[in-house]
């Protein structure tokens, strides 16, 4: 019984919707790409790669999408389906229109472990 519940586990941490560890997950490997100077579409791939949680990468791929046709980083993250987490949405565009974006992340990924 144990494996079967361990595998029922981990099929609902990869399939089902993005968790507090996703969202520490996403939050900290933004902070130290951004922070170690790459640009944001180049972390945000890299990010979509390395995640686990299949709609975290497809929400991702979209926000990718959604910025390399032009549209903005705060309309962008706020019509993503499924979207993140209000407070995650608002302090990311926060983060952005002040310039702090690598900061919050940071604090984002502290908020989320």
């Amino acid at each position: 019984m144990g494996i079967l519940r361990k595998l029922r586990e981990l099929r609902r941490a990869r399939f089902g919707a993005p968790g507090i560890l996703d969202f520490h997950f996403l939050c900290s490997e933004l902070q130290e790409l951004l922070g170690a100077g790459f640009p944001v579409l180049t972390a945000l791939q890299t990010t979509a790669e390395n995640t686990q949680n299949l709609r975290l990468r497809s929400s991702l791929r979209q926000l990718i999408w959604k910025i390399s046709k032009g549209e903005k980083w705060d309309d962008s993250l706020r019509s993503l389906r499924p979207g993140f987490p209000p407070f995650l949405t608002n302090m990311l565009i926060l983060g952005n229109k002040t310039g702090s974006l690598t900061t919050v992340l940071f604090l984002l990924a502290q908020y989320y472990h």
